[in-house]
């Protein structure tokens, strides 16, 4: 590689070993991705699934206590929806959208059809 890989590219890399299913390669560039950027979330998660994946327990219960003893928390994902013209965001389980209410019916009549 003519530069050096910064945490995008070394994340990119990691993603890509999940999709391919490397978890030896992806073990290793967790090591340089943890010295560029050792709080990243979505890379601690991503390497706890993969692990799961291959049902790995020990080393995911490893990857979580170390999350654990370095702060680190799981930033949860949220979803987008258009009501009217309008963009929404909300997060798994949130009611404190104005129009949670409503955002929850509309779910619920798509997955009910």
């Amino acid at each position: 590689m003519p530069m050096k890989p910064n945490e995008v590219i070394l994340g990119s890399l990691l993603a890509t070993c999940n999709t391919r299913g490397n978890l030896s390669l992806a073990k290793k560039l967790m090591g340089y991705i943890v010295e560029i950027d050792p709080n990243c979330d979505s890379n601690y998660a991503l390497l706890s699934n993969m692990y799961a994946a291959d049902e790995k327990w020990d080393s995911v219960k490893k990857v979580k206590k170390k999350m654990k003893a370095l702060g680190i928390a799981k930033k949860p994902g949220f979803s987008v929806v258009e009501i009217d013209c309008n963009i929404h965001e909300f997060v798994a389980g949130d009611t404190s959208h104005i129009y949670s209410e409503q955002i929850y019916e509309v779910l619920i009549c798509y997955l009910l059809n």
